[in-house]
């Protein structure tokens, strides 16, 4: 099944440092919601994936966020894209509250339309973790298939334990993966690496604590069956490590052919992505067994040392070296969250920002469809 990341709007603070995205220094305006209340909008951009959608071509589209449960008419988006066969995956940190309308549809929705629901327990997700369990029991109850994600930061291995156990008892799969910033994952201690083995399911997980795999000799689907997209200007990339030019754009219909026998499109990078092994785009490197079962409940922790034996025998290099900046890095190791008064000072000091220069850049059937 083909697959598209796609990148809504940007919800995060300028240091968090627990969040799946890149951190921005921007606190969200809530016109950055205006565009997707226009169902035009979202006709326009599954119109590209529609006409890519034939019998044996589904496209399952991973919407991220920001939050994408914040997101005006996503109940309209998921019920058009199951409509003709494809689906949607969401990644969510759940700090929406239960009456968020979004939530709501999930509950009363058909869960087939949703392949997944990758629940990030993020630090501040410390002040409502009952809340949190709860909500993804209902969905779990719902029949939806629902992940939690653990991003393994240094502060928050004491905490590893005990929600692993709460993740059993709902049969809910635990699932840790590498912090990354400019230090790590190759800063964790020895003793943090073997905390953090104790829990690994899959190949994913070592891939990224090993800070990924080397990509001069990869051979994946990216760009062809895998695509990274921003539904601001449309453009479409690679995937989330290759940002060096897009190849084409949803809202012109755009898409460049991949050459054959073309490698990665960028030999300077690594191939860190998670979605790239679970969705089996990684070729001899498939993780799609395993993430399959982990998307239908809890998962019993693997041997680290024998998933890690198994990916070095299939001649795969770890990257282990000092990365560039990329998706997902944060920039202080040291700060979980932000405190009420320093998101209130970043707001004043960025609340111009989205209507200025950065606004420049969307595509006009973003701003008009």
């Amino acid at each position: 099944m083909p697959s598209a990341m796609v990148f809504l709007f940007d919800t995060c603070t300028s240091k968090c440092a627990y969040c799946g995205h890149a951190t921005s220094g921007k606190v969200l305006d809530n016109t950055q919601l205006t565009p997707y209340k226009d169902q035009r909008l979202i006709d326009k951009f599954l119109s590209f994936f529609e006409k890519r959608t034939d019998q044996n071509n589904r496209w399952l589209l991973m919407l991220l966020g920001g939050e994408p449960l914040l997101m005006p008419n996503l109940g309209y988006m998921i019920d058009r894209l199951h409509a003709v066969g494809n689906k949607a995956s969401l990644y969510t940190s759940l700090n929406i509250g239960e009456n968020n309308e979004a939530y709501k549809y999930l509950l009363a929705s058909d869960p087939d339309a949703v392949d997944y629901i990758m629940a990030s327990f993020h630090p501040e997700a410390d002040a409502f973790e009952d809340r949190f369990f709860h909500m993804m029991e209902a969905l779990k109850s719902q029949g939806h298939k629902v992940i939690f994600r653990f991003i393994a930061h240094p502060l928050r291995l004491h905490r590893m334990e005990a929600l692993h156990k709460r993740c059993k008892e709902l049969d809910i799969c635990f699932s840790p993966y590498a912090y990354c910033s400019a230090n790590y994952p190759l800063a964790y201690t020895k003793d943090d690496r073997h905390l953090i083995a104790q829990y690994t399911t899959n190949f994913s997980q070592i891939v990224q604590m090993e800070n990924g795999l080397a990509v001069d000799r990869l051979q994946c689907e990216a760009g062809e069956k895998l695509l990274y997209i921003n539904a601001r200007d449309g453009k479409i990339f690679p995937c989330p490590n290759v940002f060096n030019r897009a190849i084409g754009n949803v809202y012109s219909d755009h898409l460049e052919p991949k050459k054959k026998g073309q490698g990665c499109y960028d030999p300077t990078t690594r191939c860190f992505c998670d979605i790239n092994f679970q969705q089996s785009h990684v070729k001899g490197l498939d993780d799609s067994e395993h993430f399959n079962d982990e998307k239908h409940g809890y998962v019993a922790p693997k041997d680290n040392a024998a998933l890690r034996k198994e990916i070095e025998s299939r001649d795969f290099q770890f990257h282990n070296k000092v990365h560039r900046k990329s998706l997902g890095e944060n920039s202080d190791d040291d700060r979980l969250i932000l405190t009420k008064q320093e998101v209130r000072e970043t707001f004043e000091k960025n609340k111009d920002y989205y209507h200025g220069d950065f606004r420049k850049g969307f595509h006009k059937e973003f701003l008009e469809p």
